[in-house]
């Protein structure tokens, strides 16, 4: 599952590319995020929440890639636009809620993979590490 959710993300994120002229590394940063979504989902393996168990590696692609263009301040309509180019049955719904942003499971952006909120001033004490002088 995991080769078929990475083939579909490189084509959405392959056709924003071309669509919005994205940098490589705005691509990157999409692409990170819409991979900490499917981790968060418990993907590619099991997924934790029961009703993405029937979604098809094109439909959970779809939403991880909806929802960090969201999460990355893109407009509703440029996410509108890229699931207008790509019809897929069983998700009209599913569309609207992450347009609105009324979507559950919606993975923090703030939480790392434990789900604790990370920073990138953490000094990692509590994991024994601690500042150098």
């Amino acid at each position: 599952m995991q080769s078929q959710l990475e083939d579909e993300q490189e084509r959405l994120l392959t056709w924003l590319g071309n669509k919005l002229q994205l940098p490589h590394t705005d691509k990157t940063g999409l692409c990170n995020r819409a991979w900490k979504i499917l981790d968060a989902w418990g993907l590619p393996s099991m997924p934790l929440y029961h009703p993405l168990g029937n979604k098809s590696s094109a439909q959970l692609s779809e939403m991880a890639v909806s929802m960090a263009l969201l999460d990355l301040s893109y407009a509703p309509d440029v996410v509108r636009h890229m699931q207008e180019s790509f019809p897929k049955q069983g998700m009209v719904q599913i569309r609207k809620d992450i347009i609105a942003r009324k979507f559950t499971p919606w993975p923090s952006m703030s939480s790392g993979p434990s789900g604790n909120p990370a920073s990138v001033d953490d000094d990692f004490s509590s994991l024994g590490g601690g500042s150098s002088v």
